[in-house]
């Protein structure tokens, strides 16, 4: 059986176009009604940079066309070392658009987490997992180490602090987390885009698309295809469907919508910022499939988050974000917080 993608345009309203995704892959059949519900969005620049994250309007339709279906639904992320999640759910527009609708904001870092087996090791996930159904709220950006970041690869924010040491196993780890973490419902922001040096350090790129799924790995083959990349060559793409997770194959998925036939486009790949050469040279002194810890994960850490701050006013990207802002076509997505 084919897996089935929604890709809608967004030419009469965001709201409109996210309520048309979800429906057309039915929703509510695979979510619990009167459950409660964590949405996983991505939040992981705590700069504003849009592409880079989600937009607070794409959750925000998400949530009020199922609010009165879930039980209580939670808005979820985890910082990271360079990223203070907290931060991002301020500068985002997140706690000024949602917070007025009761929608709670969970930080997992701040939360407990609970050891999963799988594969003969251990993973740390957090508890909120285990108890609430949960919906991937993702966005459409390049990523220098995984070529695209979608649907998959937005589960990597359930991991603990420190994750970045598992870089060196990224692919298998991203399956391992979709594995253990059930999953059926995935939505994706392609309004504004990333392009460029992604995740981070890219440039935003207007799209116009919504796309729904409830195969994570039918979703990112369509939205890699979209963006003009192979599917077949991307390796967490491929690994996920290799232990039975999705459809990567492209023939093999339906793709529905009034953009559903839109021709690819022709992103920017990214390619490594100056903190993953250091953080290469780094591993490479400790030794090839090593995870850094202790003090040299420390220091890279450290490092890597001034560079970003540093970069982000001293590279142009503030005055690119504002001049986008202020130009944007999509106004109910970005435009109501160009004065941030």
């Amino acid at each position: 059986m084919k897996s089935r993608v929604a890709v809608f345009s967004v030419k009469r309203g965001i709201k409109r176009s996210v309520a048309e995704a979800l429906d057309a892959v039915q929703w509510g059949a695979v979510l619990e009604q009167g459950k409660d519900c964590c949405f996983k969005v991505n939040l992981t620049h705590d700069l504003l940079l849009p592409g880079a994250i989600v937009s607070p309007a794409v959750t925000r339709a998400a949530y009020e066309h199922m609010k009165d279906f879930l039980g209580q639904i939670t808005l979820t992320e985890s910082s990271q070392v360079v990223t203070d999640a907290d931060k991002a759910y301020r500068t985002s527009g997140y706690e000024a658009l949602l917070r007025p609708l009761g929608l709670p904001w969970h930080n997992m870092t701040h939360h407990p987490y609970s050891p999963a087996a799988i594969d003969g090791e251990e993973l740390l996930l957090p508890d909120i997992v285990r108890t609430q159904q949960v919906v991937n709220i993702c966005v459409m950006k390049t990523h220098f180490r995984s070529v695209i970041s979608g649907a998959l690869k937005n589960f990597w924010g359930f991991l603990e602090t420190g994750r970045e040491r598992f870089h060196v196993d990224l692919s298998r780890k991203i399956a391992q987390l979709h594995t253990l973490i059930g999953c059926r419902l995935h939505l994706m922001d392609a309004v504004v885009a990333m392009e460029g040096n992604g995740p981070k350090s890219g440039s935003p790129k207007e799209v116009g698309l919504i796309l729904a799924s409830r195969d994570p790995v039918a979703l990112d083959a369509v939205a890699a295809h979209l963006m003009g990349f192979d599917p077949q060559e991307i390796d967490h793409i491929q690994e996920c469907a290799r232990r039975g997770l999705g459809i990567a194959d492209l023939n093999e998925i339906e793709r529905i919508g009034d953009a559903a036939d839109m021709a690819p486009l022709d992103f920017k790949p990214a390619r490594e910022n100056f903190v993953a050469r250091i953080e290469g040279r780094m591993r490479k002194l400790r030794g090839e499939g090593r995870q850094l810890r202790g003090t040299p994960l420390q220091i890279m850490s450290t490092g890597a988050k001034l560079w970003y701050a540093f970069a982000y006013r001293a590279f142009g990207t503030e005055r690119r974000v504002r001049r986008f802002l202020a130009q944007t076509r999509y106004q109910g997505e970005w435009g109501d917080y160009q004065n941030r």
